[in-house]
């Protein structure tokens, strides 16, 4: 019987991965039974980064997108040779020994079916389905890595490195972490109307649609570079709760949220098996051996409340042994590899959303992987510490390196032109920001344009124009109206002319070179502009995330566009309750003042699987002091200085 390894201790150095011995023990185990184990002797094998950090040439980098980055704290970086994505070596032999590793969260690591104590907060059980294919197929080697609360960036950071060249078989079960929804069962377990649940619903299918495809595949692609010719399965999640309406199962939820949160996994299972099989990964569906054994029934096979978490919602013992076991060796039977490997389109990749259909190119050259892939998928949970440049390796966009969080041009590069202009957008640009504010409002005859104050009278000159209407509302003047103003002179002679521009047309300047940060002023006064937002957005080439200080206005843009991702704004310091409110509904960026930031409330927002973001930072000391917290993102003024300060 092959014997479980625990491998805790993975937060070494990558040079103390690679000093540490590595070997294959084989014997003879109680009464007689064969045994074999993988040792690994207080360390780990090394991660991608320290691998390739050597080849880096000096002053070359990429501007990477941290879109998705829960946890991830230490830096790993994927080399884009041509083996990451190439078509994998042929399946070995049946006679070749199979040396499995087990990564991924709680559901791959055993927590409902009484875990090892041994195994400390990881929670793993020898009754999951990772240690019970072991004891009854013997591999040369096992170890199972998963770790309870793991999202797809921890398993990247931490996990992907127990993988080695000689590994053959991978299995992997991440995602469900990544999309938050161990928050929205507790809202839906406690929520005295439906609707605040179904609302935490739509927000977690929002992220298993778009953050959960690109954590999966930055994965698999870690664990390509590794193991090349590694056959990769990909286990998803069964739906928890019998179809019905009727439950003798005191504290769960009521027939209405069940289908639905039944739905959600579905969703996640949709999304999960469409990144795994255009990545070469093989996805394995277990909701069908689940059939007839959710929460509700005469035979659960889903551990059911008044459990204690962490077990609550997770497969019991016989559902690893009836339910996962049996699908997952059928998949390791079946012929590896796959078909032909499919090639997305750039925007498919960078908003994933199964239920479109997707645009197809041509194959990209086994020595090329553009950069723009790197951006959009694996850079949604890769922490850049270098670029691996080869003679092999095309790249674009190596002239906007990029080193710490990313840097956003507040109103366009607003000390250095007029803020929310064209000009602005272009000076941005020109200082190589990642991403460009903006604030948005509408007009009396509904365009959606760029202005920050509640008047015009700061940033134009329509006191001359208008000198009756000096002090009146934005939204009181139509497009045509601010079309006559002068939204330049105010800052500069040599602005002189600049005008208030469309987002659509602020949009197509950036031409997709930076992205798009898109505040809602004052949405309370724009009944409906959530959705005519969200409309204009949803076709720009550039990524867009939609912010604003109304939670309440931005729950509705969720329910509008689930697929956009969303940021809340804060003047102060979010409590613990707003940031549980903001991840169950589906907020991926938290975006409070510099002033209020330090390290602490970075990782509680990285727990939660959001993002933070901080404005408005123009002091060197200052953006010294945030970019230590380990913010993700910095609004500024000045992305050029900010830019140097991150340089060093």
């Amino acid at each position: 019987m092959a014997r479980l390894v625990a491998l805790d201790a993975l937060t070494h150095s990558d040079d103390a991965c690679a000093a540490a011995p590595r070997r294959v023990v084989r014997g003879r185990g109680p009464a007689g039974t064969r045994s074999a184990h993988l040792v690994v002797d207080g360390a780990c094998t090394p991660s991608p980064g320290a691998r390739i950090a050597a080849a880096v040439p000096p002053g070359l980098s990429e501007r990477v997108r941290r879109l998705l980055v829960p946890l991830l704290t230490c830096a790993l970086l994927v080399v884009l040779a041509p083996a990451a994505l190439a078509d994998p070596a042929p399946a070995v032999a049946t006679a070749a020994p199979v040396r499995y590793v087990a990564l991924g969260d709680s559901y791959a690591a055993g927590v409902g079916a009484r875990p090892d104590p041994a195994t400390g907060d990881c929670r793993r059980s020898a009754a999951s389905y990772p240690a019970l294919w072991a004891a009854r197929h013997d591999p040369a080697s096992f170890v199972s890595v998963a770790c309870s609360g793991a999202t797809s960036g921890e398993v990247i950071a931490r996990q992907v490195r127990t993988v080695s060249a000689d590994t053959t078989l991978v299995t992997i079960t991440v995602g469900g972490n990544d999309t938050g929804f161990g928050p929205v069962l507790a809202v839906c377990s406690t929520a005295r109307d439906d609707e605040t649940c179904l609302r935490a619903i739509r927000g977690g299918e929002r992220a298993a649609r778009w953050i959960a495809p690109g954590g999966l595949i930055s994965t698999i692609v870690g664990v390509r570079l590794q193991a090349p010719g590694a056959k990769i399965l990909v286990l998803g999640y069964p739906r928890l709760f019998e179809p019905g309406p009727d439950c003798d199962v005191p504290g769960v939820p009521n027939a209405v949220r069940r289908e639905a949160l039944n739905r959600a996994a579905d969703t996640l299972d949709a999304a999960l098996a469409d990144a795994a099989g255009r990545f070469r990964g093989q996805f394995v569906d277990v909701r069908a051996a689940f059939a007839g054994h959710g929460v509700c029934s005469a035979d659960p096979w889903i551990t059911p409340p008044p459990a204690s978490a962490p077990a609550i919602y997770h497969p019991t013992p016989q559902g690893y042994r009836d339910g996962y076991l049996p699908a997952f060796e059928a998949a390791v039977t079946r012929p590896w590899p796959p078909g032909p490997r499919r090639v997305v389109h750039r925007r498919t990749l960078a908003r994933h959303r199964p239920d479109r259909p997707h645009h197809e190119g041509s194959q990209v050259p086994p020595p090329i992987l553009r950069t723009h892939l790197v951006r959009r998928l694996l850079g949604t949970l890769l922490v850049p510490a270098a670029l691996l440049a080869t003679a092999t390796v095309a790249l674009a966009d190596t002239d906007r390196p990029r080193t710490g969080p990313e840097v956003v041009a507040h109103r366009g590069a607003s000390a250095d032109a007029p803020e929310n202009t064209l000009a602005a957008a272009d000076q941005a640009l020109a200082q190589r920001a990642d991403a460009v504010e903006v604030d948005v409002q509408r007009t009396a005859d509904g365009h959606l344009v760029l202005v920050h104050d509640a008047t015009l009278a700061r940033t134009t000159d329509v006191e001359r124009v208008f000198p009756t209407r000096a002090l009146a509302p934005v939204g009181t003047f139509t497009l045509a109206e601010l079309r006559r103003l002068d939204a330049g002179s105010w800052f500069s002679p040599a602005f002189a002319g600049e005008r208030v521009p469309t987002l659509a047309e602020f949009a197509d300047r950036l031409r997709g070179r930076a992205d798009l940060l898109v505040e809602l002023k004052d949405p309370a006064q724009y009944p409906g502009v959530e959705k005519e937002v969200a409309y204009e957005v949803d076709g720009l080439r550039s990524g867009v995330v939609v912010q604003s200080f109304d939670h309440d206005a931005m729950r509705r843009f969720a329910e509008a566009a689930p697929e956009i991702p969303a940021g809340w704004l804060f003047g102060g310091r979010p409590t613990t309750a707003q940031l549980d409110d903001a991840a169950a509904h589906g907020v991926t960026q938290i975006n409070p003042s510099f002033r209020v930031v330090d390290a602490a409330l970075v990782a509680e927002v990285r727990a939660r699987g959001m993002q933070t973001g901080v404005y408005t930072v123009n002091d060197t000391d200052d953006m010294r002091r945030v970019a230590a917290t380990g913010v993700d993102r910095i609004i500024t003024d000045r992305p050029r200085v900010l830019r140097k300060v991150l340089a060093g």
